[in-house]
């Protein structure tokens, strides 16, 4: 039997045949969702996916090398953010420094080669025999005084050359790419395919227009008929004086266009063309691979240009802002690495260097004995320092350390703003800014747009109607909590309603009482009064009679 196991619940004796063309392994998988929570599925491609059901972490385990040809196919967890107010959620981590994000910029000892792509920043000096890659975005103007050799580049990828980039007399424009300035045809050119010429764009007197072609201004033809702007032309047609279109005009394939015509900017033409006279750029040019410009004395290529070709520098060239630099360029000895660079290679360093921000240091580097490691610093690697304690990976520094002994990291580590490395640290080749943390890509999909035909839209759809009654699951428990709410709320209410009025009852039974009593009280008083002045009027009576008797 196998162990071959999914969040520790063994799946069992499985035959898997090349990319599960059977489906057993996906079945077997499946057949146990409910103990392990993963559900897997196949692609057309034969690409095996586990997905969670429950957000757990997936956990494979056992004999893997024949089922899942050796890879585990395990994930590390997941990180579930809820946000419970308005403030950002941010996330971050350890490899978000900057490689080279030091205060100053650093000199470096020894040429570097990039074996990854690398970013030189503003005020970065690339020295003379540096070599520019393919592909290599340039950070400040170049001219003949600062490229080696006095023949041409060739570009072996298209490029992009900025405004104001001037190209040589004899520079070959690569068929289809966009000009980017007005340029004379040094020869007479045959189109390859449709061509556009936009308005300005002057056709040479003897320029052969095929059949078909729709001709957007008026024209002379060879032997003096006129071709009114809106015709067709029934037949080839050679043109007679030189024309400037009024509008933008395609010529079709097999176009010769004479020699000296004129192609304004915008325009591309479907062949090679030779270029007659300096062409300086109004706009962004492309050059299409295997173009070639002529390096002589007016040669400019602008700062934020690309490079289809590889050069090598003359002179020293200082960046005025960034510069990509492509792998397997070639930075000079004691180059200047500018402040927030990204290293594609390793490089010792002239001279102390502190951290402006927080640096992410590559496996490999090498931090120079009497280095600082400022508080706040996570330790990914044993650290010796001074006095001699070893400080192991996983520490958290509380407190400023400096080390004894050149360290070599065996793993990538991010030092706090401040670190100070001792010249001869090494900086290994780091993309600087580089995440460690990844968000998975996401497709949304519909019952409606799935077919259960196959084996993967049947999983998906499954998929899809679990997380609905979850998320019906979900309302009818936010609504029965609601509810719960509403009913104990109305149920306090009464209870309050019947104390405050029961209270009230009583209050009112002992003011009644209390009345009653003063009623009383004052009934018997009226009583009495009014004996007493009865009695008191019988007397004068008395006392009367007695007088006149």
């Amino acid at each position: 039997g196998s162990d071959f196991a999914i969040n520790g619940v063994s799946i069992g004796q499985v035959t898997v045949q090349d990319n599960d063309a059977d489906g057993a392994l996906v079945k077997a998988i499946n057949n146990k969702t409910a103990d392990h929570g993963v559900v897997a599925s196949v692609d057309a491609e034969g690409k095996l996916t586990l997905t969670s059901t429950d957000g757990r972490a997936i956990q494979v385990t056992g004999g893997t090398a024949e089922v899942l040809a050796g890879s585990t196919m395990s994930t590390f967890g997941y990180v579930q953010l809820k946000q419970a107010g308005a403030n950002e959620i941010i996330v971050t981590d350890l490899a978000s420094g900057s490689a080279t994000d030091f205060k100053t910029n650093f000199t470096t000892t020894g040429n570097i080669t990039t074996t990854i792509d690398s970013t030189l920043a503003a005020n970065s000096v690339l020295l003379s025999a540096s070599v520019v890659k393919a592909g290599s975005t340039i950070g400040a103007d170049i001219t003949d005084d600062n490229i080696k050799g006095t023949t041409s580049v060739t570009f072996t990828s298209a490029g992009t050359l900025k405004s104001g980039s001037v190209l040589e007399s004899g520079s070959v424009v690569e068929s289809g790419s966009v000009f980017g300035g007005d340029a004379y045809v040094s020869s007479t050119v045959t189109t390859t395919g449709s061509s556009l010429l936009k308005a300005g764009s002057v056709i040479g007197s003897g320029t052969v227009l095929k059949a078909g072609t729709v001709i957007t201004t008026d024209m002379i033809a060879q032997g003096g008929s006129t071709i009114t702007a809106g015709s067709v032309l029934a037949g080839d047609t050679t043109i007679s004086g030189d024309v400037t279109l009024a509008a933008d005009m395609v010529l079709l394939n097999q176009t010769q266009l004479a020699n000296e015509s004129k192609v304004v900017a915008g325009s591309y033409v479907a062949a090679d063309v030779t270029i007659s006279g300096d062409l300086t750029l109004t706009e962004d040019m492309t050059l299409k691979a295997n173009s070639i410009l002529i390096n002589n004395s007016d040669l400019s290529i602008k700062a934020g240009s690309t490079i289809g070709g590889t050069f090598t520098t003359s002179g020293h060239i200082t960046m005025t802002q960034s510069m990509t630099l492509k792998s397997g360029s070639t930075i000079a000895d004691s180059s200047v690495i500018g402040t927030g660079s990204t290293l594609g290679g390793d490089t010792t360093v002239k001279g102390d260097i502190t951290a402006q921000g927080a640096v992410s240091l590559a496996a490999g580097s090498v931090i120079a004995s009497g280095s600082t490691l400022k508080k706040g610093t996570l330790l990914t690697n044993d650290i010796t320092v001074k006095g001699g304690d070893v400080l192991a990976a996983g520490t958290t520094l509380e407190r400023d350390y400096t080390t004894t002994g050149d360290t070599t990291l065996v793993n990538d580590m991010t030092i706090a703003k401040g670190s100070i490395l001792q010249s001869g640290s090494t900086l290994a080749a780091n993309a600087g800014g580089a995440s460690g943390t990844q968000v998975a890509d996401t497709s949304t999909y519909r019952l409606s747009d799935l077919s259960v035909l196959t084996q993967e839209g049947a999983q998906i759809a499954i998929s899809v109607a679990d997380a609905a009654l979850k998320d019906l699951d979900n309302v009818r428990s936010d609504l029965g909590s609601v509810q719960n709410q509403l009913s104990a709320t109305i149920s306090n209410l009464s209870v309050t309603r019947v104390n405050v009025t029961a209270a009230e009852s009583s209050i009112r039974d002992v003011d009644f009482a209390e009345e009653s009593a003063n009623f009383s009280k004052m009934q018997i008083l009226t009583q009495a009064s009014s004996f007493a002045m009865a009695q008191a009027n019988a007397s004068a009576q008395t006392v009367l009679t007695l007088l006149q008797g």
